[in-house]
């Protein structure tokens, strides 16, 4: 076994080989125990010089003491000075038994090593018996290295791309724990594509050599023919299998395979529909029933329903601010009768914290616990208030908004300076930022103030930035509108003031961005119809409540017996009061043009399958198609006006996800000219 090691120099010599003499054998060797816990009697003897006495000592003695010697031993493969590069321990500094833990684990850490072991051998005066210095040495047990890497079996995988997926590799060592991590790999890998009985194995023997064989037994492609329901007496069959991710194949739109993921989130899912009913004791399991040939399967959910509870009596302590009748509400809606159905748990606490949250209550927590009473099917709702203390907002903080102006944020905050920190205002204005549709997420949270006023709280508003811009382009061919192309630039996040500087400014985005203002340019060029338009939206018209827009368009169409063209703008100014109420005011203006309209007939009715007999010729002519009346008494160019007054009000709780509250709008058109026939 080498043995190698590095003297006060950190310098390396070949170590002497063992003394002999009867009087040197006086003392035992002393060896500390290793990181791993590997005894003394598993490793070699260290050298000491002549002269000195080795005896057995506590390592913990042998704290501040000099280190004579730094080697490692066992290692046949790994570079000695890669090792020792590991260690901080050097000759002639004290022994820390601290230090030489930390140098174990850093070797540890190249991961070449089955074990990592640190002896710590004593050095004495034979004369004195005092110890003169340590010498520390490192044992280590090399991984077996990886010849070679063996895939057999597979059939559904290409061998590459099943060694893409593993983390063993050629050259590496042998590690138990990235074996059974590929071995895994490769068996999810065939599940996900509905073999389900798959098995993946290692070779024992072959991994005696140095080579890793996986050995892979594929088995048939099982597909769910159906997912049944057994038990579910007050859920409804087909609600469940909605409400599942387990779905049976149906044809090309359903691959309707087997996944355990699925699977265990399905049992949750099915779990929590019946707590929001009541079924606080609902169990689910499930079964998998295969056919013969193992090629199609059942899902089977086997559901213990147990009683529905009902809600005894309702107890709320820990409220000093709030009395009990504030906080409970109309009983008649939920309370003692009803049934203990979670997601109304949910929305009374939730309604209980909102009202802390109004006062400014920021840490106070609503614990709501049912507990099972002695009567069948009743339990007790003890509710538990933690109020806290309130707080006033010190600072409203921006951070994360690198693209994004401070005011297009701070208009859409609902908190302001030196107000109750409202958090039910704090949900809310998060709700605002994300409905703006230029932040990918926001976070608002109440931070100790930098000046330490008490009774304060700086709100953080913490966003992350969004995908603003988008770029389209696509063409399309239709029986109607013939072949068309589209090309539409969009951003979100537009700024009008900002022009670019250079040629490079502009093709890396970073112009024309931040002022939350919306502007689209759509090109629709085509052969039968072609639709140009630029759109630009102010929502907040120089910092005030007011809003507009301006949305320019041409617009040209062939039909059938006549030709059409708009040109025309519309703008629009609003104007909001307060978070609910809006009005806005809408103008158009637009010349139209219809021209090539045909008459052949001359009876002014559109006939499509109008022919046309020439008595002189005696031949039939046509198909013709005529226009009606309708559209040859507006032949030639016109000017259309509109005036659109609308009125809208909001109260739902989310613009993006609402889920209680109303939306309503309201609008008249008054219009002048033709006939609008639509663009």
């Amino acid at each position: 076994m080498p043995v190698s090691q590095k003297n006060h120099r950190g310098g390396h010599r070949s170590a002497g080989a063992l003394l002999t003499h009867a009087a040197a054998l006086a003392a035992l060797l002393a060896v500390a125990p290793g990181a791993r816990g590997q005894s003394a009697a598993s490793a070699a003897p260290a050298s000491r010089p002549v002269g000195s006495a080795v005896v057995e000592r506590p390592a913990g003695s042998l704290e501040g003491l000099p280190i004579l010697r730094v080697e490692v031993v066992g290692n046949s493969r790994t570079d000695t000075r890669l090792i020792l590069d590991q260690v901080r321990a050097q000759a002639g500094q004290a022994f820390s038994r601290a230090q030489v833990d930390v140098d174990t684990r850093s070797i540890s850490a190249l991961d070449r090593f089955i074990s990592v072991d640190a002896k710590v051998i004593a050095q004495y005066n034979p004369d004195t018996r005092l110890p003169t210095g340590v010498i520390i040495q490192y044992v280590v047990v090399e991984r077996p290295i990886t010849t070679s890497v063996e895939i057999v079996g597979n059939r559904q995988f290409r061998d590459q791309e099943l060694r893409d997926a593993l983390i063993s590799r050629s050259g590496g060592a042998i590690d138990p724990f990235n074996l059974e991590t590929d071995r895994n790999t490769l068996t999810e890998m065939y599940r996900r594509r509905g073999f389900s009985q798959a098995s993946v194995e290692v070779d024992q023997a072959a991994l005696q050599q140095g080579i890793i064989r996986y050995r892979i037994t594929e088995g048939p492609r099982a597909t769910i023919s159906k997912v049944r329901f057994d038990g579910n007496a007050h859920v409804d069959s087909d609600y469940l299998r909605y409400k599942v991710a387990t779905k049976p194949h149906f044809w090309i739109l359903r691959k309707g395979i087997l996944e355990d993921d699925k699977l265990q989130a399905d049992l949750i899912t099915i779990r929590t529909i019946y707590r929001k009913l009541g079924y606080l004791d609902a169990r689910v399991g499930y079964s998998l029933d295969y056919n013969q040939d193992k090629t199609s399967l059942q899902v089977r959910f086997a559901i213990v329903e147990g009683p529905r509870y009902t809600i005894g009596k309702i107890t709320l302590t820990g409220n000093q601010v709030f009395s009990t009748s504030e906080l409970l509400g109309d009983s008649t809606r939920f309370g003692p009768g009803s049934f203990a159905e979670s997601d109304k748990i949910e929305a009374l606490a939730k309604r209980i914290q909102d009202a802390y949250g109004h006062e400014g209550y920021i840490n106070v927590r609503v614990d709501a616990p049912t507990a099972y009473t002695d009567a069948p099917g009743v339990v007790d709702l003890n509710i538990t208030v933690t109020e806290g203390e309130p707080y006033l907002v010190g600072q409203v903080i921006v951070r994360g908004n690198g693209n994004i102006q401070d005011r297009v944020i701070r208009r859409q905050v609902r908190i302001f300076p030196d107000q109750t920190f409202d958090m039910v205002l704090v949900r809310r204005s998060v709700d605002r930022l994300k409905a703006t549709r230029i932040f990918q997420d926001v976070k608002i949270t109440p931070i100790d103030p930098a000046d330490g006023a008490p009774g304060h709280k700086d709100a953080l508003v913490e966003v992350a930035e969004g995908q603003t811009g988008k770029f389209l382009m696509g063409v399309g061919l239709s029986t109607n509108s013939g072949a068309f192309g589209q090309f539409s630039l969009e951003q979100q996040n537009f700024d009008i003031t900002n022009p670019p500087h250079s040629l490079g400014e502009f093709l890396r985005g970073q112009s024309f961005k931040g002022a939350g203002q919306y502007f689209q340019i759509l090109l629709e060029p085509g052969t039968e119809f072609q639709r140009y338009r630029v759109t630009f939206q102010e929502p907040y018209l120089f910092d005030t409540p007011y809003s507009f827009s301006n949305d320019a368009y041409y617009f040209t169409r062939a039909r059938e017996s006549w030709d059409e063209k708009r040109i025309g703008d519309i703008f629009s100014f609003g104007r909001r009061f307060g978070d609910v109420w809006g009005v806005n005011l809408a103008f158009r203006f637009e010349q139209v043009s219809i021209n090539s309209a045909q008459d052949t007939n001359g009876n002014g009715v559109a006939d499509a399958n109008y022919f046309l007999y020439d008595p002189a010729a005696g031949v039939v002519n046509g198909p013709f198609n005529d226009s009606g009346q309708e559209i040859l008494d507006q032949r030639g160019s016109h000017f259309l006006t509109s005036i659109k007054p609308s009125f809208s009000r909001d109260t739902t709780d989310s613009r993006v996800f609402p889920t209680r509250g109303t939306r309503t709008s309201l609008a008249t058109v008054k219009r002048r000219g033709i006939l609008n026939q639509g663009a």
